[in-house]
């Protein structure tokens, strides 16, 4: 393999196959730094997708993974129509509020009335206790003190509410006010998943300075981007990337997609709905309640039920079903998880196969993974499967990981992934 240096991907023909060392950084630019979430891709790679296979005006983007909108937010810097699908609601306003650009008018209204916010936060009295979500083991999460200011914060927000019915001013403030709740945590900072430490104890941050300094510099790079997004169509719904072309036909958007980028979760990489799970129940998202059938709504999941029928069904990829009876001598359970995680990703490529306009374009980002010492090279596993619902491969490569969100071990269950792999998989006519 060819190791490569770049600053941008190069939208000419790519020799396969080669690993890009991508210089340049632009990954907090705009307004891509609004949260931290947990493995979001670079926007190096949409924008490369964008420039590379959209060819007219008016062209439809969907990213059925959209976690935190980085393909949103790129479709808007380069004016293409773009929507994004995500079974998380907290990933649902994030998306929102980072692909959005706002009016001027808009702009100065929130400039105008931040300072006003602020000055209530600081000067509140009453902490309303019904704005408390319930938190099991609340006490170990957060201090009183982070408690109250956080619902300080809140009642501020719900406030700026009753005097503004701007939904995107809105989903602004919930965005910041979302991004400092871990901070202001006991959780450990280096853990992706909420965790309390009983080695290392946490200084929390003050939550009222915090999110007045996040609010800030997000307010300069909301403005940044509104003053260079092209203006376009942009919907987020929240759905199941399993039937994601159901899910558009039924709401009528559009008749067909031109091109689709996404990133989809890793094998055993996340659990995405515990690592979100302090935002989604202080943003009145979910509640502790909803949180477990949640859990078993992601791909990937470890939330899982063994079906001999689906097993069967994925006997044909013979590579796919060796890995899988090797892992199952040492871990019965998580060579099932694995085989589930192929099985819904081959429920996506059929789905936006059937949504994408004919001579549409996929790309998918991946990581390889190594599972009870088995290795799982993803991206070969997801061609296989991608050539046998009807797609033919285009372009694949690969592109050097160099700030990994995980830094934690994984006790042998996952590895650690330094490449991602870009498949560019196209439908026929």
């Amino acid at each position: 393999m060819v190791l490569s240096s770049v600053d941008e991907l190069p939208i000419s023909k790519i020799d396969q196959p080669k690993i890009f060392s991508i210089t340049s950084n632009g990954l907090s630019s705009y307004t891509h730094g609004f949260f931290k979430y947990l493995c979001k891709f670079i926007p190096h790679v949409p924008r490369w997708a964008l420039k590379k296979y959209i060819k007219a005006d008016n062209s439809w983007v969907l990213d059925p993974f959209c976690g935190s909108g980085t393909t949103l937010v790129e479709s808007a810097l380069l004016g293409c129509n773009a929507i994004g699908v995500d079974f998380d609601p907290l990933s649902n306003l994030i998306t929102r509020a980072k692909s959005t650009p706002l009016k001027e008018k808009q702009l100065t209204e929130l400039s105008s009335r931040f300072s006003h916010l602020i000055d209530y936060i600081e000067r509140c009295k009453h902490i309303d206790q019904s704005l408390i979500p319930l938190i099991p083991n609340l006490n170990l999460w957060f201090s009183q003190k982070a408690c109250d200011d956080l619902v300080k914060i809140k009642q501020g927000i719900n406030r700026f509410k009753e005097e503004s019915d701007d939904s995107y001013i809105q989903d602004f403030l919930n965005v910041c006010f979302a991004s400092i709740i871990k901070r202001v945590s006991n959780a450990d900072s280096q853990s992706p998943k909420p965790y309390v430490s009983k080695k290392i104890k946490k200084i929390p941050g003050n939550a009222i300075d915090l999110f007045k300094k996040v609010a800030i510099e997000n307010l300069e790079k909301l403005g940044c981007f509104s003053s260079v997004a092209i203006p376009n169509k942009c919907f987020v719904m929240r759905g199941d990337a399993r039937n994601v072309d159901d899910l558009l036909r039924r709401k009528r958007l559009v008749q067909g997609v031109d091109l689709a980028v996404t990133s989809p979760p890793y094998i055993n990489a996340f659990d995405y709905v515990r690592s979100l799970k302090l935002e989604n129940l202080w943003l009145d998202l979910l509640d502790p309640d909803e949180l477990g059938q949640h859990n078993q709504e992601q791909i990937g999941t470890e939330k899982i039920t063994f079906d001999p029928m689906l097993i069967s069904s994925m006997q044909k990829y013979s590579n796919l079903y060796q890995a899988f009876h090797k892992i199952v001598e040492k871990d019965r359970r998580r060579a099932y998880v694995v085989m589930k995680y192929f099985y819904d990703m081959r429920l996506n490529l059929i789905s936006v196969k059937n949504i994408l306009k004919p001579n549409g374009t996929y790309c998918i980002v991946v990581g390889n993974s190594k599972i009870r010492d088995v290795e799982i090279p993803t991206h070969k596993y997801l061609i296989q499967i991608a050539e046998d619902v009807g797609f033919k491969l285009d372009c694949l490569f690969g592109y050097v990981i160099k700030n990994p969100y995980l830094r934690i071990p994984r006790q042998g269950r996952g590895g650690l992934i330094k490449i991602d792999w870009v498949i560019s998989l196209k439908k026929g006519k």
